[in-house]
């Protein structure tokens, strides 16, 4: 819950919460839509496999193919480190078949 509300504070409302920049009524409503939202799910699936089963086909996708790549682009360019166009296309390219197996399922 901490991490999920912190992110989207962070994401959504621009606000740092370890500053504790966002209101109270902006915390409490950031943390009830994570409940509620939590609830549709779990009402949703009736089953603990569908869960997990979707919880493991998004996080080896994700981990595997999407997430290294990313953050060398994203820690190069922070870095003012040069990208060359045959590092970044690969990338890019990795990023691209980790959205398509995690779409498909391939």
């Amino acid at each position: 819950m901490i991490p999920c509300r912190v992110a989207i504070i962070e994401l959504v409302l621009k606000k740092n919460e370890v500053r504790m920049e966002p209101s109270e009524a902006e915390f409490r409503g950031v943390t009830s839509c994570i409940n509620a939202a939590a609830v549709l799910c779990a009402v949703g699936m009736n089953k603990l496999e569908n869960v997990l089963e979707l919880n493991g086909a998004f996080t080896g996708s994700l981990v595997a193919l999407i997430l290294p790549p990313l953050f060398e682009i994203i820690g190069k360019k922070k870095t003012n480190y040069k990208i060359d166009n045959d590092t970044l296309i690969l990338n890019i390219v990795m990023i691209l078949v980790g959205c398509y197996t995690l779409i498909t399922g391939v």
